[in-house]
């Protein structure tokens, strides 16, 4: 409640500094879970690397106008709407290719 007295205080639009904030993570936290269920030839190095490469990638995207410089009417060079799909893409990319430069050592379950 007190919180909310302060929305004025805060810079920008409300929905996209809300967005940048509290969705930040939601994707890469995703791909964990994406890599785990869907993709048997993850390895647990790749996985956290596509999952720093993506967090970072979400990062930068948020961000971009304190990273990179704001446009001349103030608004951020990337849109906030942009976290997600880049993220995953970055995210999915990096752990599918350090997967397959670190395979797993785990040996292969036979098939049932």
């Amino acid at each position: 409640l007190f919180g909310s007295m302060l929305v004025d205080q805060v810079p920008g639009n409300i929905m996209a500094v809300t967005q940048k904030t509290v969705n930040l993570l939601t994707v890469p936290i995703f791909c964990l879970f994406l890599f785990a269920l869907f993709f048997k030839r993850a390895s647990p190095i790749g996985v956290w690397v596509g999952w720093f490469f993506g967090t970072s990638a979400a990062i930068m995207v948020a961000f971009s106008g304190p990273i990179f410089g704001f446009l001349e009417d103030g608004r951020d060079p990337v849109s906030f709407q942009w976290i997600t799909p880049v993220a995953l893409v970055v995210n999915v990319t990096f752990g599918l290719f350090f997967s397959t430069l670190f395979p797993s050592k785990k040996p292969a379950q036979p098939a049932d």
